[in-house]
């Protein structure tokens, strides 16, 4: 092997549906050096090792399971990841099994009966410290072994037990881990605090705040809600975009009204016999890093 062959497409007109499907270009076929091809597009699970005797539930070509334990309906049988939902993404898969081993691991024990509670803990502060530079510091890429030394003979054959990923240093460890924007801290507003005089919005950085008027949101659920509860026809409202928010916490040291507070949210899944299944990222507690100044409100 010596490439892969491509041709480039481009949308053909729309069927009946409504649906545009691809065409090929003529001529503008390229080539990609490879000498190893992994193929990873429209795989399916291979069920022909499952023995007809057992009659397994099959869904699509998926092995239906227990979505809480991973079981199948066949006594003893686990499956999860792609098998179970098809193509998804790695973290997604290797949660799965994650989560099946603690399934199998209660099977085997006997403790089938076994259930896991959620203890969720949430303290308010309103101050909250960050890493120096941890908004500019640039991402740390991990070094990998050179493509020669991943094939040591001459033979044009990859070896996969040769590891590809070499780790970080302390340094570059330290470094990316600054990098971290602690996404278990939430902005929280007290709507009783606030009075609406927008510095919070004029001081974010990344421009995730904004005041409007109420009449300007939609919603199907919560907000018609609190209009009828607070009397609310009338005002307005901070909107916060949590997926563009820094926690750089300047809105809650420029609010003049302390109405504005960092929420540190922990949580742990804990099981009947004492098992600590889930535990969410103990920031306060790494080394070098400030965590959240300031007791609770």
């Amino acid at each position: 092997m010596t490439g892969v062959r491509f041709i480039r497409n481009r949308l053909g007109e729309p069927d009946a549906s409504g649906r545009r499907s691809p065409v090929p270009i003529e001529g503008s076929e390229f080539v990609i050096a490879a000498q190893t091809v992994i193929p990873a597009v429209s795989q399916a699970a291979d069920l022909t090792f499952l023995p007809v005797e057992a009659s397994f539930e099959i869904n699509r070509g998926r092995v239906k399971v227990d979505p809480a334990t991973y079981a199948s309906n066949v006594r003893g049988v686990f499956a999860c990841g792609d098998f179970v939902t098809g193509p998804t993404t790695l973290i997604e898969a290797a949660g799965h099994g994650k989560k099946a081993a603690y399934a199998i691991d209660r099977y085997l024990a006997g403790r089938t009966d076994v259930s896991v509670a959620a203890n969720v803990k949430i303290t308010s502060s309103w101050r909250h410290d960050m890493p120096e530079f941890y908004d500019v510091l640039p991402r740390q890429h991990i070094p990998m072994v050179s493509l020669p030394a991943r094939m040591p003979s001459t033979e044009p054959v990859v070896n996969f037990n040769t590891p590809v990923e070499l780790g970080y240093d302390a340094n570059a460890a330290v470094a990316e881990s600054t990098r971290c924007l602690m996404c278990n801290f939430n902005i929280w507003f007290d709507p009783f605090r606030c009075v609406l005089c927008g510095a919070c919005a004029d001081v974010c950085p990344e421009g995730v705040i904004h005041m409007v008027d109420i009449n300007q949101l939609k919603s199907e659920g919560l907000l018609p809600e609190l209009e009828e509860a607070y009397g609310w026809e009338q005002g307005g409202a901070m909107i916060l975009d949590e997926e563009r928010c820094i926690r750089c916490a300047l809105c809650v040291k420029r609010c003049p009204f302390d109405a504005i507070t960092m929420e540190r949210f922990e949580l742990q899944e804990i099981s009947t016999d004492g098992r600590l299944y889930k535990e969410s990222y103990r920031d306060a507690q790494l080394a070098g890093t400030p965590g959240v100044a300031g007791g609770a409100r």
